[in-house]
């Protein structure tokens, strides 16, 4: 618990951010991780965006890619969705898709991969 008399406590101490904007009184308030890291993501974009705009007014764009891996893990995936079907398991617990082998002997990964 901290003092009433601590520099810090209550709303009376000035926040370290309210020098960047007199009007903004609480300074910067940080709600959640994901709010720091949407703010962190806007910013590094807005670095990279003036590069960007000159490589492709210079016509020194890469090529895009051929393909994209999207793993949406909302409560993670299941074992059949991944790399690993269980091809040896009961029928109960092995996914419905063949197994097809990689480059990597004795390594199979689902036949929609």
């Amino acid at each position: 618990m901290s003092s009433p008399d601590h520099p810090c406590s209550g709303h009376s101490a000035p926040h370290a951010f309210t020098f960047m904007n007199p009007r903004l009184r609480d300074g910067v308030v940080v709600h959640s991780r994901r709010s720091v890291l949407k703010t962190s993501l806007a910013g590094l974009c807005g670095l990279t965006l003036p590069a960007l705009t000159k490589l492709r007014a210079e016509g020194k764009t890469t090529k895009s890619g051929k393909s994209v891996i999207l793993l949406w893990m909302t409560g993670g995936p299941s074992q059949i969705d991944t790399w690993d079907p269980k091809p040896n398991r009961p029928r109960e617990i092995r996914g419905p898709f063949k197994t097809i082998p990689t480059k990597l002997p004795g390594t199979h990964i689902c036949e929609y991969l």
